[in-house]
């Protein structure tokens, strides 16, 4: 129902020594590139899923990274609409108010101005490096890859660098303005998707 955003740990500094960083490393092993495919450098991100913040925490402890003991109790929600549907709405108005009944701080924010445009942007950057990166693989199997594969493949290679140089921008500028908000608040909180995943294996719902 809800995304909880934070400042997330850095990577490690090179020179650090690999006992020091087991995460890092399993996410550079040979055998994880191989399992992976690249569509959009900007975008694709490898990381770990738990059921719930406390098996997260057990993780990250033993994977020998530090577990803060206190958490900040400040949290920025967007004012104003939302672009979601009803049903999640509800849900997300629903956890910012057990959040606050539970001791967090919230404050409602206007979120950077540009920020309605960052879907757009992301859109762009997947399509327009999905493209080139699977071109070889469309034009050896076309739509064998899938229609909504093929298709996010051709379109891609049909946008200009300019329009991608205007996406990457945007994205860059804003993670600039949204970085400077962890100066106020310790946790932003967003719908996590604009609604429930869809019935069936077709699609796990709207990208957004």
């Amino acid at each position: 129902t809800m995304e909880l955003m934070s400042e997330a740990p850095a990577r490690p500094e090179e020179g650090s020594t690999p006992a020091a960083t087991p995460w890092w490393r399993s996410l550079q092993a040979e055998s994880t590139r191989r399992a992976l495919l690249l569509t959009a450098k900007r975008l694709d991100t490898a990381g770990f899923f738990t059921g719930d913040a406390a098996d997260m925490a057990l993780l990250w402890t033993l994977l020998d990274r530090p577990v803060p003991t206190e958490y900040p109790v400040t949290l920025a929600v967007p004012r104003g609409g939302l672009d979601v549907e009803p049903t999640m709405m509800a849900g997300f108005k629903d956890a910012v108010g057990r959040l606050g009944a539970g001791g967090f701080r919230v404050t409602a924010i206007d979120f950077p101005k540009g920020s309605e445009d960052l879907a757009t942007a992301v859109r762009t950057i997947q399509f327009y490096e999905g493209g080139r990166t699977l071109e070889s693989l469309w034009r050896q199997h076309g739509a064998a890859l899938g229609v909504k594969l093929a298709g996010m493949v051709e379109e891609g290679l049909a946008m200009s660098k300019d329009q991608y140089q205007e996406a990457v921008g945007l994205i860059d500028s804003q993670k600039q303005a949204f970085g400077k908000l962890f100066g106020d608040f310790g946790w932003l909180a967003t719908p996590a998707a604009v609604g429930p995943a869809t019935a069936g294996l077709s699609s796990t719902g709207d990208p957004r």
